[in-house]
């Protein structure tokens, strides 16, 4: 699963470009140095781009990940905010939204990229 991503200085943004198939311990992986350069910087903000990736994840390894794998977050839970850019029509990535949602993250999922980004520029 390659996987990059960017900062955007000027708006607080980390982008992430996900391509192929999306497995939790891939993700974990991936995450702890942008989580790591996120909370250094003060960034709070995700957009996720996922149109290139295929969610290959059950549903135990959703629900672990949003409960049990993030726990070390659960300080900036409600402070975060992360949108997933998705292709019209791909529910393979409803699940990983929902449980997020209801692990308490702020979670949405799109399908067009500046509706995301306005979605993380909103202020809180």
């Amino acid at each position: 699963m390659p996987c990059i991503y960017t900062v955007d200085e000027k708006d607080k943004i980390i982008h992430y470009k996900i391509n192929g198939p999306v497995d939790i311990t891939t993700v974990l992986d991936r995450k702890k140095e942008s989580y790591n350069y996120a909370l250094k910087c003060g960034i709070r903000r995700f957009c996720i781009d996922l149109t290139e990736a295929q969610n290959t994840a059950n549903i135990i390894e959703l629900y672990t990940f949003a409960h049990e794998e993030t726990n070390h977050l659960a300080n900036l839970r409600f402070k975060m905010r992360l949108a997933l850019l998705v292709l019209p029509g791909d529910n393979s990535f409803d699940m990983l939204e929902t449980v997020m949602y209801n692990a308490g993250h702020q979670v949405k999922q799109f399908t067009d990229h500046k509706e995301a980004l306005g979605y993380l520029k909103v202020l809180e």
